[in-house]
């Protein structure tokens, strides 16, 4: 083995591979693969891949990065058996609608995008190994592995990228990048097959990055036809589960309500640790946490579908199984203010609104204590640019009564609720919008009951309970509501800060992804300087001033700031990576091994 040419043979029961010094063919029982690094030779020792060795030995690698080494595990793992809540089961095989994008694709199982959030929130490569963005910040320029291929062998090319960009401006049913991507997305450019470049109307090319590490690709020559001809949302048939990801989808079966994957061997990345994932659909939570905890299953929880805070005692309470507390990135309880109504339109009124809720009560109750009061910024700690020193909100109800008389606020007509200046009654309707239903709708009613304390006529908006459609149509199209409990996913407030539930840029195209009610031109230029930042760096500083801005006006409030449940035994798996989104994500899959 002294030089080029030389080859390396490799046994271990049963299974036989052939490699050449300086070449990245290999033979894996006879058959032909192409390696991402070739074998060497160096002071008179050969260095082969280990990672790919291991694989096709049928053994798991396990990179510690701490440590700086690796450990191979010879262990057969059993199916990992993720459980989830949705009703009815598993509706359709399409990647594009809510059964299986909100179940997995965000945290990269049978489909991966252009880039990736690490665990610590920072943007790394994923099908594009790197990318530019243009001086001016409208383009953004990709460049992809040239390893990556869809599960039935066609490569990955730019002619993915550029199908599936244009095909949403199309039909609209890319729902992870409706914010950036939709509004201002204009066209792909392709160099080569492995260079395409995304132009955008306006400079919102890094946006648009942070975006895309919720987003994936839709392979071309499957897709290109029902496109041209139909309406994708509604297609369904095993062939459009054909992804680029570590997992390839095989079968559900509707009588176990389980969905089955097998490992990726072709992965880009390497083959994950697991052989196989298994998703089990419940109907309820309770019967899927009870599956946990009989050890049906070895995880619970999909992104941002958190287990309730309620199920954290019997779950301390059973052996082999962690709550999987999660920071959290986004905020799972938020009050939005119509602020074209009066008197909400007065930043002393929501002053007061604020100092009438007790935060402690809230984090103990929507949270079972595994939580912190929010800050007025508004902005989690956790989201990158986080402002520490912003003084946390206050309950202050006799504060609130003060201020509430000094805007003239009083009972005119002795019905125990406080009346405009006019004499003109004043109900405050609150819509809770969020799923769980009945969780929003609890919290807020114990909105209402605080407001009710210091005086303010508060009550549910019983003509939209029950009906999303109408809420929605409320909310976002008439602007016609006065408070909002809601939540701000992930992706929301780090991408925008949360702006979209608060600030309103009228019927623009730039204003798809802005349904709130301020026209404040300060808050606008906010939004547009967080759009419009080319950098990491300046995305922290807009985040900073941003918080400021909600410090200052309270224009919307965080109800909580609360770690979320992902409950999973650690009885049979160890190495769960940390995410803020969830435990059950793209790293844990290359770092789960037995447990021991």
């Amino acid at each position: 083995m002294g030089g080029e040419g030389k080859t390396i043979t490799i046994e271990a029961e049963g299974k036989k591979v052939k490699l050449q010094i300086g070449n990245r063919l290999a033979s894996s029982d006879g058959q032909t693969t192409v390696m991402e690094v070739a074998p060497r030779i160096v002071q008179g020792r050969a260095f082969v891949p280990l990672r790919f060795v291991s694989e096709h030995l049928g053994a798991a690698v396990k990179w510690d990065g701490n440590t700086g080494t690796a450990r191979i595990f010879k262990e057969t793992l059993r199916p990992l058996v993720l459980g989830t809540v949705r009703k009815g089961g598993f509706g359709t095989l399409n990647p594009r609608v809510a059964d299986w994008l909100s179940q997995s694709n965000i945290e990269g199982v049978t489909h991966v995008g252009l880039v990736k959030f690490t665990p610590d929130l920072k943007l790394a490569p994923c099908l594009a190994e790197r990318w530019e963005i243009s001086p001016e910040g409208k383009a953004v320029t990709f460049y992809l592995r040239r390893n990556a291929k869809w599960h039935d062998g066609t490569p990955v090319t730019a002619e993915d990228v550029k199908f599936t960009y244009e095909a949403n401006l199309k039909h609209h049913f890319m729902t992870n990048c409706n914010l950036i991507w939709e509004p201002f997305f204009e066209r792909a450019e392709i160099k080569d097959p492995w260079t395409v470049t995304c132009h955008f109307k306006r400079p919102v090319a890094y946006a648009a990055l942070l975006e895309e590490a919720g987003n994936y690709m839709l392979p071309k020559h499957i897709w290109e036809d029902i496109v041209a001809t139909g309406d994708p949302g509604k297609a369904t048939g095993r062939e459009l589960m054909i992804g680029n990801g570590p997992f390839i989808f095989e079968r559900y079966d509707p009588a176990e309500r389980i969905a089955y994957l097998k490992a990726n061997p072709d992965y880009f990345a390497g083959k994950p640790v697991l052989n196989e994932v298994r998703y089990k659909i419940f109907d309820t939570m309770d019967q899927a946490v009870l599956a946990l905890c009989k050890g049906e299953i070895d995880g619970l929880g999909t992104y941002y579908e958190s287990v309730a805070p309620a199920y954290a005692e019997a779950l301390k309470k059973t052996k082999g199984v962690s709550l999987g507390l999660t920071p959290n990135t986004g905020i799972s309880f938020l009050l939005q203010f119509n602020v074209q109504k009066y008197p909400l339109n007065l930043k002393e009124m929501r002053e007061a609104i604020s100092l009438a809720l007790d935060y402690n009560q809230l984090v103990k109750m929507f949270a079972g204590g595994y939580g912190e009061v929010p800050g007025r910024g508004f902005i989690p700690p956790r989201v990158p640019g986080h402002n520490p020193e912003l003084s946390r909100l206050a309950y202050d109800p006799e504060g609130a009564k003060r201020i509430l008389d000094s805007l003239g606020l009083v009972d005119k007509n002795g019905d125990g609720w406080r009346d405009l200046p006019t004499g003109e009654k004043l109900i405050l309707a609150l819509i809770p919008y969020g799923s769980p239903d009945e969780l929003y709708i609890r919290m807020a009613e114990v909105i209402a009951s605080y407001l009710k304390n210091v005086g303010l006529n508060a009550t549910l908006d019983q003509e939209v309970i029950g009906n999303v459609d109408k809420a929605s149509k409320k909310l976002h199209d008439d602007k016609d509501f006065w408070l909002c409990v809601r939540r701000a996913y992930p992706m929301i407030t780090q991408v925008i800060g949360g702006l979209c539930h608060f600030v309103d840029l009228g019927k623009t195209k730039e204003g798809i992804g802005a349904w709130g009610t301020s026209d404040d031109p300060q808050l606008q230029e906010l939004y547009f300087k967080m759009l419009y930042a080319s950098n990491e760096k300046e995305a922290l500083e807009a985040i900073r001033e941003l918080q400021d801005y909600y410090n200052k006006t309270l224009v919307g409030i965080a109800l909580s700031w609360n770690e979320l449940l992902y409950p999973h035994r650690i009885d049979k798996y160890t190495g769960w990576i940390t995410y803020p989104r969830c435990p059950f994500n793209y790293f844990s899959w290359w770092s789960l091994e037995p447990a021991e």
